[in-house]
């Protein structure tokens, strides 16, 4: 689904309930769409939920920083989540970075964290 032009409520919210009849999706890339904060921050709670998703790309999504520490929080949650892609979103702030941190737990499964083209800190990612 990347790169497909999707924006919006009404997409976010058909994703949102796919994901909650059909959980064993195992990877989901819709990077280079353009999702509003809103959106994204309610798609968090059917990606934690689907415990089979183990590679989702969120590549170039124009996310605001809110939405996007919103929405890793969520994601920390995910039992099965082994590579995050949040390359090119424009994290520039330590919110997002600190809500990143939650995946560095015992039970966490992430092994791969994408973070490059952003502009973290005083160098940047």
């Amino acid at each position: 689904l990347s790169s497909t032009r999707m924006q919006g409520a009404k997409v976010i919210d058909g994703l949102g309930k796919a994901l909650e009849r059909r959980p064993l999706w195992v990877s989901l890339g819709i990077s280079g769409n353009t999702f509003d904060g809103k959106s994204l921050k309610r798609l968090g709670e059917p990606l934690a939920a689907a415990t089979d998703l183990v590679s989702l790309s969120l590549a170039s999504v124009c996310a605001d920083n809110n939405a996007l520490a919103t929405l890793a929080m969520d994601l920390s949650r995910s039992p099965s989540l082994v590579s995050l892609d949040l390359s090119s979103n424009c994290v520039q702030n330590m919110e997002v970075v600190t809500a990143l941190c939650y995946f560095f737990h015992p039970a966490s499964a992430l092994a791969t964290l994408k973070l490059s083209k952003n502009t973290i800190g005083d160098v940047g990612a």
